[in-house]
């Protein structure tokens, strides 16, 4: 874990594809971290695929604690439907732009689908997060076709 943490400070000191204020970071990290336990496996694939995803990001968050209760959050949030659709919904009104929300989807489909596998939980995390996210279907479908692509799942 403590890897992955260093790999996040390292992603957050570099400047973004577009600027985000620290409370838009967080809501990243922790839309990245919900999709990784979306499955409740956390695979290393998943965590290098967050690393990769955006590298190092300027910005005033302490990433090792912010993970950790990111993490915590996030097990909390996958307890039912409703916790799931109301932590989406919590991160999304964190990304204050629609641009912002889009790059939080699209790096959590690549994340989702970093293992090389999609399963049914992921499938419905990455529904929900395009749902709340105002992301529209058809470009939520292009993005996840993108990111099964890289990944080479079929």
């Amino acid at each position: 874990m403590g890897v992955v943490i260093e790999n996040l400070r390292r992603w957050f000191k570099q400047k973004p594809p577009i600027e985000l204020t620290p409370s838009q970071r967080e809501a990243l990290i922790d839309a990245i971290v919900f999709a990784v336990m979306a499955d409740g496996v956390e695979e290393i694939s998943e965590y290098r695929e967050l690393i990769e995803g955006g590298k190092s990001w300027k910005g005033g968050i302490k990433i090792g604690p912010y993970f950790h209760a990111s993490k915590e959050r996030a097990v909390e949030a996958m307890l039912d439907d409703a916790s799931r659709s109301s932590y989406c919904a919590d991160i999304s009104g964190r990304l204050e732009s629609g641009e912002a929300r889009e790059l939080a989807f699209e790096i959590a489909a690549s994340t989702i689908c970093s293992d090389g596998d999609i399963d049914p939980a992921e499938l419905a995390l990455m529904s929900t997060l395009a749902h709340a996210f105002g992301v529209a279907e058809e470009r939520a479908t292009e993005l996840t076709d993108k990111a099964r692509s890289k990944h080479g799942i079929d």
